[in-house]
């Protein structure tokens, strides 16, 4: 597929990422590119290497005011789920650095902006966005294969270069599957317009299905230009995830197919066996993304 483009509409372009000067072991940090609860991540390059020459790395640490043990066990377990699942989406590791004075890993600098950046101007092309999905999917698949969920999908984790070639990152709030780390437990979502309604059960469990729920809500998202689902409280946007049925994608977007809007309604399924399987979704999202090509 060519180079990714989005919509005409005109778009405000990324803030630049905040230049620093600082060193962290044997790393020289160039740039801050982003910013989470717990993490903080910076472009970096090798401290032997000249200014400018090999920035090619980030480095993932703790934020300032991060508390510790959170911090240092959230790096611990991307580290761990990274050495488990290697997938050309998937986010990958060079150096683990998790059990040092100042926790750290290392990790491949990754061209391109999140989804975030890009939803606003509506990716142009339902198989544009067909084609980031997919790829997004081949990822969770490979997670769900190898034992986990990712635990946390939303636009700020899928991070999409010049070209399309989208990355699944942030694995630190992974959970090993079928084991008591899958117990529900929203508070441990950093976003709940991407929440599966199943986190908000008093009894309920995670599973694959959760986050196939998360990736449909980001599909949505990308086609439609916003979630299904908002709203002023936490406790409204949880009863929303429950028991609330998502608008029309086709009235939002009337020129979606009748197919993708039916796909996307078993992703939004409030049952979790309603919803299909990593494999099944790939599938699925490179049919839909054929014919959407085949029909231009």
């Amino acid at each position: 597929m060519a180079a990714l483009q989005v919509s005409a509409r005109p778009i405000s372009p990324p803030a630049p990422a905040r230049k620093v000067q600082a060193a962290l072991g044997d790393w020289r940090l160039v740039s801050l590119i982003g910013e989470g609860r717990w993490t903080r991540v910076f472009r970096a390059e090798p401290a032997s290497s000249a200014p400018g020459q090999a920035s090619d790395y980030a480095i993932k640490t703790l934020c300032a005011n991060s508390r510790a043990p959170i911090g240092r066990a959230i790096l611990r377990r991307e580290a761990l789920v990274c050495r488990e699942v290697r997938h050309p989406q998937l986010t990958a590791l060079l150096a683990d650095h998790a059990t040092d004075a100042q926790p750290h890993l290392v990790l491949p600098y990754l061209e391109g902006l999140t989804l975030r950046k890009l939803t606003p101007a509506r990716i142009a092309g339902t198989a544009t966005a067909l084609w980031i999905a997919r790829q997004a999917a081949e990822a969770l698949a490979a997670l769900h294969d190898a034992g986990w969920l990712h635990g946390d999908v939303r636009p700020e984790n899928v991070r999409v270069s010049s070209r399309g070639q989208a990355t699944l990152t942030d694995l630190g709030l992974a959970r090993r599957i079928d084991t008591p780390e899958c117990a529900a437990d929203p508070t441990a979502w950093t976003d709940w317009r991407y929440t599966a309604p199943e986190a908000f059960a008093s009894r309920g469990r995670l599973a694959p299905a959760s986050d196939i729920y998360s990736l449909g809500i980001v599909l949505f998202e990308l086609l439609t230009g916003r979630p299904p689902f908002d709203g002023p409280s936490l406790k409204d946007l949880a009863k929303m995830q429950q028991s609330a049925a998502p608008p029309s994608a086709r009235d939002l977007r009337p020129e979606l197919s009748r197919e993708v809007a039916e796909l996307l309604g078993r992703l939004l399924a409030k049952e979790p066996l309603r919803r299909p399987s990593g494999a099944e979704l790939v599938r699925s999202l490179a049919e839909l993304e054929i014919a959407e090509l085949a029909a231009v």
